[in-house]
């Protein structure tokens, strides 16, 4: 699953994807540089309990040993998400939680809907952000869709992006496991990510997340539009079920 970026013709157009994205020069020149090398780039799509972090790292394991890091286009709201929470741990009532997070430079439009969902789940001490529940995953995807809409459709993936680039620099290979829409799956086929679509049927989902969860997921949160925003999307270089029992022998015959 050796990616081909290595062509002269690739690290030109990575490196102005890079620069596109806000990336220093320095950090930009170093990423490509190491692109001449057995690098391998891994993007993986699919709903909530397809496997995709338990097949990616099975794969990345087999390509790349140790030496490569696991990204993700949700690590940046997931760390808001986690400042958020502490802050209503701190805080007495929705009111105070809202002022003391608009203090430290939150959105004030959008933050009093995000701590009215979180600020009860927040008291259980043992929920974080990758706690997987109801309240975190509907959480993850106000917030997320809050600040595209707020900031632009980019916001998170030039945060990703400068991540990928840094990893670059440090000649490691990368896996994104979280594509979830279009412009994300774009951005890393654009960047020299071969790309995956694990599915899987809805009767197996709903399965997996309450074996997983121990409760029940609901519709809304498995029709968000994080959920079905690439059910459409033609441009995957491997589409493979969850299911086949010899996954990763299929997934690297498809595009070695």
């Amino acid at each position: 699953m050796h990616n081909n970026h290595g062509s002269l013709e690739s690290q030109k157009r990575i490196y102005h994807k890079l620069i596109d994205c806000q990336v220093p020069v320095i950090i930009a020149s170093k990423a490509v540089e190491n692109l001449t090398k057995k690098i391998h780039l891994v993007a993986i799509s699919g709903k909530m309990g397809s496997g995709k972090d338990t097949v990616g790292i099975r794969l990345m394991e087999k390509l790349a040993k140790d030496n490569w890091t696991q990204l993700s286009f949700a690590s940046a709201i997931k760390a808001d998400l986690n400042r958020i929470i502490l802050i209503c741990r701190e805080s007495d009532d929705i009111s105070t939680a809202v002022n003391q997070a608009i203090s430290e430079g939150f959105a004030e439009d959008l933050i009093k809907a995000l701590i009215e969902i979180l600020f009860n789940e927040s008291k259980n001490l043992e929920i974080d952000a990758y706690t997987r529940t109801p309240v975190i995953r509907k959480s993850l995807q106000y917030w997320g869709k809050a600040m595209r809409d707020k900031k632009g459709e980019n916001w998170w993936s030039n945060i990703l992006v400068l991540q990928i680039a840094t990893a670059l620099a440090e000649s490691k290979s990368i896996l994104v496991s979280d594509a979830r829409f279009p412009h994300e799956m774009d951005l890393c086929k654009e960047l020299g990510f071969k790309t995956l679509r694990l599915e899987v049927d809805l009767i197996e989902q709903k399965s997996r997340l309450e074996k997983r969860d121990g409760v029940a997921t609901p519709s809304i949160l498995l029709n968000d539009l994080s959920e079905i925003a690439l059910d459409t999307y033609q441009d995957f270089d491997v589409t493979i079920s969850s299911s086949d029992p010899d996954i990763l022998s299929t997934i690297l015959a498809k595009v070695i």
